[in-house]
């Protein structure tokens, strides 16, 4: 009796498998791993100290306008927390009211200056990072005023409402 070793014996089963279905198998069969390792592991390349893994600290950007970008957007989402709350209830209207103008000043300011920036002969990243911020304050702050002046009126109204009923 002949002693096959275990690939031998997945082989054969591959094999016999094959000719019992009678058609070419596309499938690949993988074989077992082997029960004991290996004696010797191949060492293709030595590896020195340069092939380590190189650390990267990431941190919080340290330039003025990501920062200014970066307040300006919490500071927006401030704002839209504050607007929502207290615009639907009709309170806080000079706060809301100020706040809008102030945002729409600065959005124009940005706006302004970004203009001047790409005529005189600024580089692209100088106008564009003013311009851009002013451009979307316009299209996110600006369209609010209508919003803002909606949910005001119905606050009023149901404030109406609710004293008629008493």
């Amino acid at each position: 009796m002949s002693h096959r070793s275990q690939v031998d014996q997945a082989q054969f089963l591959v094999q016999s498998l094959v000719r019992e279905l009678g058609r070419p198998c596309l499938a690949i069969l993988l074989t077992q791993p082997p029960s004991e390792p290996g004696t010797r592991v191949p060492n293709h390349a030595i590896v020195v100290l340069a092939d380590r893994a190189q650390a990267k600290v990431i941190c919080p950007s340290t330039d003025l306008a990501a920062e200014v970008y970066r307040q300006l957007g919490v500071a927006g989402g401030l704002w839209g927390s504050l607007v929502g709350i207290f615009g639907s209830e009709g309170k806080g209207k000079g706060v809301i009211w100020t706040s809008y103008w102030l945002f729409l000043i600065a959005g124009a300011a940005f706006v302004i200056l970004g203009i001047v920036a790409a005529t005189g002969g600024q580089p692209y990243g100088v106008w564009y990072g003013l311009l851009l911020p002013g451009v979307l304050i316009f299209l996110v702050v600006g369209p609010l005023g209508i919003v803002i002046r909606r949910s005001q009126r119905l606050a009023e109204q149901r404030k109406m409402q609710a004293q008629e009923f008493q």
